[in-house]
């Protein structure tokens, strides 16, 4: 029997300075059978920086990510993977002088990464971000509650990469 869906689209959406972007997008389906489905997706996170244009430089050339939108006057600084541009995307949050300045140096002096990563072949990420300039901080590594592969942003941040699931 073939589905029949009639979807409901909600998106929830940002300004700032006349610059906007999508937050996230909740999609309601209603089927033949009266069953509710409610899908939502993350499309973007946060990492505080101090400087975004900085951020942004370093996210997109020794990093290894795109940028997804670029406004060094309005200091926003969006990037994705480059792999999958259209996913999940990282705003390069400006955090001088209020909480999230407080929150991202209480992170880094607890050497807790701020975010997690991951990819197909972790070994060879590692070197490509060595190889970069970035500097890799191995006595973060604690395989005994998987925090692995820690690394320093260049921007005030640990980011942790991992080992990418399988989900074929």
């Amino acid at each position: 029997m073939e589905h029949l869906w009639i979807e409901f689209t909600n998106s929830i959406s940002w300004s700032d300075r006349g610059v906007t972007g999508a937050l996230a997008t909740n999609t309601l389906r209603l089927s033949q059978t009266q069953q509710w489905e409610i899908t939502v997706k993350i499309s973007l996170v946060s990492i505080p920086v101090s400087d975004p244009v900085k951020a942004h430089e370093i996210y997109t050339t020794q990093l290894g990510f795109v940028s997804r939108e670029f406004n060094p006057e309005a200091s926003l600084a969006i990037v994705a993977a480059k792999e999958d541009p259209a996913a999940t995307a990282i705003l390069l949050e400006p955090c001088r002088d209020n909480f999230a300045g407080q929150y991202q140096q209480a992170a880094f002096n607890a050497n807790l990464p701020i975010m997690g990563l991951s990819a197909i072949s972790v070994s060879a990420e590692l070197e490509k971000l060595k190889s970069a300039g970035i500097k890799l901080r191995p006595e973060l590594d604690r395989p005994d509650w998987g925090i692995v592969n820690v690394f320093e942003d260049g921007c005030g941040n640990l980011l942790m990469i991992e080992q990418a699931k399988d989900t074929s």
